[in-house]
């Protein structure tokens, strides 16, 4: 990850505690306290590599405040993110009446944001840790923490330990020789093979997916493509920007473009579905174009109570009759 305003050298530099400083101005009279020791009997150990936050941050609300108090935490900007990129935090949201917090991503030259991650209520008296899958991010971008202050109860909300992991783009090399690897043209990095034409910018130039085929790449940015809504099964996959319906459920984002802007495809498991209802979606007829055989690759996202589960089918067309042959290829089931 490339940052504009703080240097990765030494962890978190003067602007980026300056930043945390300056957020009192803005948080009418919730008080923002910076603490060596923890107010929630624990400050963590950090273990950081570009951003960190070595001690606690934390609201405060007591009784007579108003309602609906919002204080602001807001990151450096950085200039885009890798396709790895992962950011994880520890918080601390316990009161009673304690208030949301909520994390979102700002993209510069637009005026949408993006929320990441989301608390509503009392997490109990301990730490607890979020982690998001920030993924590739092309342009310049910061984050942002509101916590929203009830100001009816006493409560404490706390952020401990920001860290960013994977976030660079793979360093230029002076060559690229394994077989199993593609020189970029002009970033002069070397990445697998199989990561081209994955429909994300692994390179940092792009040079990572020219040359590929549209009929065998969907991101469902402009509908789905030459797919098929199956006519026999149940429910019909649905095609939508920016999270679901049914709260803490669905994803936040799409994944190829890692802001609310982007579409993807997804099925509701709860009402008014039923245990073991079927959504398939075909794609066309693929013909190989490699004698090493097809690699078939997705990115999907299940949670929620007893989402049951996703599998995958091979379908192959018999020459001698109109009929068909699945072949079992994958199958991902979870609980929540």
């Amino acid at each position: 990850m490339d940052q504009k305003t703080v240097s990765p050298a030494n962890g978190a530099t003067t602007s980026c505690l300056d930043t945390v400083s300056r957020v009192s101005k803005t948080c009418m009279r919730t008080q923002i306290k910076q603490i060596c020791t923890p107010v929630p009997q624990l400050s963590r150990l950090t273990y950081n590599l570009y951003l960190y936050l070595n001690r606690a941050f934390y609201v405060h609300s007591e009784e007579s405040r108003s309602l609906s108090q919002v204080a602001k935490l807001q990151s450096p900007t950085f200039s885009q993110a890798g396709p790895g990129c992962i950011l994880s935090f520890w918080f601390y949201d316990h009161g009673l009446s304690v208030g949301a917090a909520e994390l979102q991503l700002h993209v510069e030259d637009s005026n949408d944001s993006t929320v990441l991650w989301r608390v509503l209520c009392n997490q109990g008296n301990q730490w607890s840790q979020a982690t998001i899958q920030l993924g590739r991010l092309t342009q310049p971008f910061h984050l942002s923490l509101d916590k929203v202050s009830l100001g009816i109860y006493d409560g404490v909300s706390a952020i401990d330990d920001i860290r960013f992991e994977n976030c660079t783009l793979s360093l230029p090399a002076e060559s690229c020789e394994e077989p199993d690897f593609f020189w970029c043209q002009r970033s002069k990095a070397c990445i697998e093979k199989l990561l081209l034409c994955d429909l994300v910018d692994d390179c940092g130039d792009h040079t990572d997916e020219v040359d590929c085929v549209p009929e065998f790449q969907c991101n469902f940015e402009n509908g789905i493509c030459n797919w098929e809504q199956d006519t026999e099964d149940d429910v019909d996959w649905t095609r939508k920007h920016s999270p679901t319906s049914t709260l803490n459920t669905g994803p936040m984002k799409a994944h190829t473009l890692g802001t609310a802007k982007g579409h993807y495809l997804y099925i509701e498991s709860s009402e008014p579905q039923v245990f073991q209802n079927r959504a398939t979606f075909l794609s066309p007829v693929l013909n190989a174009t490699d004698a090493g055989g097809c690699t078939f690759r997705l990115y999907y996202h299940m949670f929620g109570k007893h989402i049951y589960r996703l599998a995958i089918y091979q379908r192959v067309w018999s020459n001698t009759r109109d009929s068909c042959c699945g072949r079992y290829l994958g199958i991902k089931a979870t609980d929540g």
